[in-house]
């Protein structure tokens, strides 16, 4: 989430530098095996601060994948290859996720949260919902029960922006990730 969070902050060629020496020292890393944490996904809307993140992981999960504004769905573009640069450009944002705050009735939020899910092979998600985002709020529910109708776990967990975690959310991660660890919701 730091490396994500930089890449709204730093200018580009700086970035990518620095991304490109980030992944030749990981790719000497040894992690471990992760396999018995519980791996988790995080989804919501705008989370400045990558504490919340970090307690999850301290709390004994492993984040997977995520689908935040100020996370990959910020830069998840699927590329167009064929026609005129301006008209491959439009096509990509107008085929991109939508923001919460827009809808289309050819867009299924509930069925998307799922399947990135699934495909992170996530035992659980968690959902950041800022206070007073409403267009979360209300995409919410649609996202809950189709995670609880493929047997997916989440909570929910209500943010406010520049405040930090505290003692209370270690302890719903903490129990969340027991919960997981337990086989489930």
């Amino acid at each position: 989430m730091t490396v994500v969070l930089a890449a709204f902050f730093m200018p580009v060629e700086d970035h990518l530098t620095a991304l490109e020496r980030l992944l030749e020292a990981a790719t000497s890393l040894d992690a471990g095996d992760g396999s018995a944490l519980p791996r988790v996904m995080v989804v919501g809307s705008v989370c400045s601060s990558e504490d919340y993140v970090a307690v999850l992981e301290d709390a004994g999960c492993v984040v997977v994948d995520d689908e935040l504004c100020t996370g990959t769905r910020a830069f998840a573009i699927e590329p167009c290859p064929d026609g005129p640069p301006l008209e491959r450009m439009a096509r990509m944002y107008l085929a991109r996720v939508p923001c919460a705050s827009k809808y289309s009735s050819r867009f299924d939020i509930g069925r998307h949260v799922l399947e990135k899910a699934q495909r992170a092979e996530a035992d659980g998600v968690v959902f950041l919902l800022t206070k007073c985002c409403d267009p979360w709020a209300f995409d919410y529910p649609h996202m809950r029960d189709a995670l609880e109708g493929a047997g997916i776990p989440s909570m929910q967990v209500e943010i406010e922006q520049h405040m930090l975690p505290g003692e209370q959310l270690r302890t719903r991660f903490s129990a969340f990730a027991e919960m997981l660890r337990a086989g489930g919701g």
